[in-house]
């Protein structure tokens, strides 16, 4: 049967099974909806019939996004997660032979989605001493015409810091196609580019509800940009793509904003506390982060450190042997206990390989 070239030499993304225990590895809230706010949305739910299509354009969820941003409604497009939005965003804007550039490490599915749709995925990798934007070798890619496309995830996914705002400028002024700035963590950084869409309208900034707001099981993220992008991107959005339930739930809790701001600083709390902890510990090292996960280094043992959480019921990702991250693995911030079961696997594992090394 025939599958075409670029489907046939990709690796479906990879996402670990759930375990009984622990699930510290996709950057999640560790918390549910509180009992309150799901009763809200019961209430909300229960009043629309479920044999309808849902709004096709989420013109309520939108309404509430661009009060909540200061935006126009017409410029914010809802998506069944970010993902579909990248997709939309290469479906519009790509075209096949052309590029997409993005730093590397990042959150795999830009390069993926881009050879999926038969562009050229130009991963340009991340100096080491910093992990921050190797800017000169960046700049000559964006400039390139073949260049359509760069994603620029701030925080950046799996390494967690914001890369220096006066790269990012450099690279938004330097760029001759548009420029994907994905904030899925925006509300741990509380950085964002979204003040820039004014005076740049190739710019497009995502957000999700999956982060923060707790809502990764049902799917909701939105895109900010110019009302040209927003509808041309319009035009290749599948009709009906956020269902029902999925609407209502982000609009509840965009209705109790508050509420999740406070937990953010929660979380917040536990990441530093989680910082401070492995920094104390030999052979461990975490690098700076501003988002709800850390990532660290393990050595040369951290598959094993990976087996070793996952018999005691933590799951992290495991992230040695991808480029650039040697010896890495990310955990997601948990709750104080689950932190708590964390810190003394790490601490055993620790004391254990410096007792090798001596």
């Amino acid at each position: 049967m025939f599958v075409r070239p670029e489907i046939r030499s990709l690796k479906p993304y990879q996402a670990e099974g759930a375990i009984r225990g622990e699930k510290m590895d996709a950057n999640e809230t560790p918390y549910d909806l509180p009992p309150a706010i799901k009763e809200s949305l019961w209430r909300k739910v229960r009043r629309v019939p479920f044999n309808r299509y849902p709004d096709p354009g989420a013109d309520r969820l939108r309404a509430g996004i661009g009060r909540d941003l200061g935006v126009a409604a017409d410029r914010v497009l809802v998506g069944n997660g970010s993902d579909e939005l990248i997709q939309m965003i290469i479906t519009a804007y790509g075209a096949p032979g052309m590029r997409a550039v993005f730093p590397t490490p990042t959150f795999s599915m830009y390069g993926l989605l881009a050879q999926a749709a038969g562009m050229a995925p130009v991963a340009v990798p991340l100096r080491t001493a910093d992990l921050e934007l190797d800017l000169g070798r960046l700049i000559k890619e964006v400039r390139s015409p073949k260049t359509l496309m760069t994603f620029l995830a701030y925080p950046n996914n799996p390494t967690g810091n914001c890369f220096s705002p006066g790269d990012m400028e450099a690279v938004l002024g330097a760029a001759r196609g548009l420029v994907v700035v994905d904030e899925a963590y925006y509300e741990f950084s509380r950085r964002t580019f979204l003040g820039a869409l004014g005076k740049n309208p190739r710019l497009i900034v995502l957000r999700t509800f999956s982060k923060a707001y707790g809502l990764a099981g049902l799917r909701v993220g939105y895109a900010v940009a110019s009302r040209e992008v927003i509808g041309n991107l319009k035009k290749v959005k599948l009709p009906y793509n956020v269902n029902l339930f999925s609407q209502a739930a982000a609009e509840t809790v965009l209705d109790h904003k508050k509420f999740f701001t406070s937990r953010v600083e929660q979380i917040l709390g536990e990441r530093d506390r989680l910082l401070r902890e492995m920094e104390r510990m030999p052979g461990i090292k975490p690098f700076p982060t501003d988002a709800n996960f850390v990532l660290f280094n393990a050595g040369a043992k951290a598959k094993v450190l990976h087996e070793q959480l996952r018999r005691k019921g933590i799951l992290v990702r495991c992230l040695d042997g991808q480029p650039g991250l040697k010896g890495c693995l990310r955990v997601s911030v948990g709750k104080p206990a689950e932190n708590d079961k964390f810190i003394k696997v790490l601490e055993k594992f620790s004391k254990t390989a410096k007792g090798e090394r001596s």
